[in-house]
């Protein structure tokens, strides 16, 4: 296995956290909604928005204003990673992401990150392009479109909790991919 492929909200970035402490901030949810309450997944419906579109694309322009860090554990896992495979993120954004999400992955040090894909296509095409032998996703809609070009991983997040997982592997934390892809020596 060469090369593993990685989401960025929702599997290394906390997006879903961010918008919700922005949405807290400006009151447009209780200060006591957590995530799940505001992209829950009920397996019929898929990802629910419990806001209009408009709030939806405001949050979407001004996404630089409230774009957190990367987390210690996503540097660590990656940084891991990164000495023993070649390393691709491949995200679905809109086009007016793009820039910042690249001056995010460089602020952050992202490793690897010339392998870095921001597109608002499918990711699938990127998969096949790039061979990616293993990509870890959030998304069941993403996972099942996904399985028939790569192994797939399933990060748990509760928008995905009650979703079946029938032939993919799901890991509670980032972290057990070390010991899963690397072993336990470099746990």
């Amino acid at each position: 296995m060469d090369r593993i492929g990685f989401d960025i909200d929702g599997v290394i970035y906390p997006w879903h956290e961010a918008v919700l402490e922005k949405a807290k901030r400006e009151g447009l949810v209780e200060v006591s909604a957590t995530v799940g309450d505001l992209f829950g997944y009920p397996e019929e419906v898929g990802l629910l928005f419990h806001w209009s579109k408009f709030t939806r694309d405001k949050y979407v322009s001004d996404v630089e204003t409230y774009m957190h860090p990367l987390p210690r554990v996503s540097k660590d896992v990656l940084s891991v990673l990164s000495d023993n495979f070649e390393l691709f993120y491949v995200t679905a954004r809109s086009g007016e992401l793009e820039y910042p999400t690249f001056r995010w992955a460089e602020e952050n040090n992202l490793p690897q990150r010339e392998n870095l894909i921001v597109s608002n296509g499918p990711k699938a095409r990127y998969i096949v392009e790039n061979d990616i032998d293993v990509f870890v996703e959030d998304r069941p809609k993403y996972v099942e479109e996904l399985a028939e070009h790569t192994a797939m991983i399933l990060l748990t997040q509760p928008w995905n909790a009650n979703y079946n997982v029938d032939n993919h592997v799901r890991i509670d934390l980032l972290e057990e991919l070390i010991p899963m892809l690397v072993g336990e020596e470099n746990d």
